[in-house]
């Protein structure tokens, strides 16, 4: 991977960045409710734990542009481009990146040296926080902080600023089983992440979901006892196929060919090959692994083939059931399970959403090839 692709890259190093130009787009944000308002607006050191369709990056966004307004330096730091993007589209000259790309740009480190060793990005990271910044930055905001690992933490405690502003999910933790330390020298810190933070900041809460009906609240609730305040639901035409691997999801989208389903397929990453693949004319569907679809909104969500864990450790147990929570939480309607006809229903969620994979073919033409008048 060379300097300038590093630059342009998710610190989701084993999943595919996601491009969401490749599904329709949602209609534009809403303006700020009065509970995202005080948070957005409340002083220094201050950390965000929001509900799921809280908006809490659109709560970050709009941090920093009042920052710009007022003089304040700031830099925002993102786990994927997509939200720097995002950010650096709605504020010109704004300083947002990933947390390695912005260890990269501000060193003199040699990446194309480390880029084939297995300590890469950790030896990056690490030497940033040697290389001792001096410039001072009014508030570094960062976002899905319950994904930083323990260097990320201290990458950021090395940054010189005057305030933090820090927002995420800790039931969203998705980077905590042991697999992580092959990528980042440590799993996620999760709710660690949280606890360390909370003793710098103020914590405050967003518990208004403008995402997700009633219904999916209550799927969410039953899987997390947290109270959270229905505000949506917001209004998509898109869906929503999750599975765990991509051989899954492979085997998914032959299915779909051979039912002549429009879709999108998100691949593994790979530098040689496009992000994701299209079949068919204006497609309303995307298939992801759970951990691509972090940050996404959709209509409905089928989840896949999702047992029961077997993984052994608690940590990498507690990973799965926080994935199938993040899953459901992309949608805005409507939350289903889906089985290859053996026993491989979620113990985790209610039966009454479970479909066969027939079920799901009927449930999906049904939506995006309705019969013609007079059939």
């Amino acid at each position: 991977m060379t300097q300038e692709e590093i630059l342009n890259f998710s610190d989701c190093q084993d999943e595919e960045i996601l491009d969401f130009t490749a599904v329709a787009q949602p209609p534009p944000r809403p303006t700020l409710s009065a509970e995202q308002v005080v948070v957005r607006d409340s002083g220094p050191n201050t950390l965000v734990v929001a509900a799921p369709g809280a908006g809490k990056t659109e709560v970050l966004i709009q941090r920093h542009e009042q920052n710009e307004a007022r003089n304040i330096p700031s830099l925002s730091l993102t786990f994927t481009v997509a939200a720097a993007n995002e950010i650096k589209s709605r504020i010109p000259g704004a300083q947002a990146s990933t947390i390695h790309a912005y260890c990269l740009r501000q060193t003199n480190f040699n990446w194309p040296e480390f880029q084939q060793r297995d300590d890469g990005y950790p030896k990056l990271l690490r030497n940033y926080i040697e290389y001792k910044n001096k410039e001072t930055i009014g508030e570094v905001l960062v976002d899905e902080v319950q994904n930083l690992s323990p260097l990320m933490l201290d990458v950021i405690n090395a940054i010189p600023k005057d305030s933090i502003f820090a927002v995420g999910d800790p039931y969203q933790s998705c980077y905590i089983g042991d697999w992580a330390r092959n990528m980042w020298d440590a799993p996620a810190m999760g709710q660690e992440a949280f606890n360390v933070l909370a003793r710098m900041c103020k914590e405050v809460e967003i518990k208004g979901c403008r995402r997700s009906s009633q219904h999916v609240i209550n799927l969410l609730e039953s899987l997390n006892k947290r109270e959270l305040i229905p505000l949506g639901p917001k209004k998509f035409d898109t869906t929503l196929i999750v599975a765990r691997t991509h051989k899954e999801l492979g085997y998914v989208s032959k299915i779909l060919l051979d039912a002549e389903i429009p879709h999108i397929l998100y691949k593994k990453r790979s530098f040689d090959d496009t992000k994701y693949q299209t079949y068919g004319h204006d497609p309303k569907i995307a298939l992801m692994v759970c951990h691509q679809c972090i940050g996404t909104e959709y209509r409905r969500v089928f989840i896949f083939d999702w047992a029961p864990s077997l993984r052994a450790s608690f940590h990498e147990q507690q990973e799965d059931f926080n994935l199938l929570y993040t899953a459901a939480a992309r949608a805005a309607e409507e939350v289903f399970t889906v089985n290859r006809g053996k026993n491989t229903m979620c113990c985790d969620l209610p039966t009454d959403i479970d479909l066969s994979l027939d079920e799901m073919l009927d449930e999906l033409n049904t939506q995006f090839h309705p019969p013609h008048q007079g059939e």
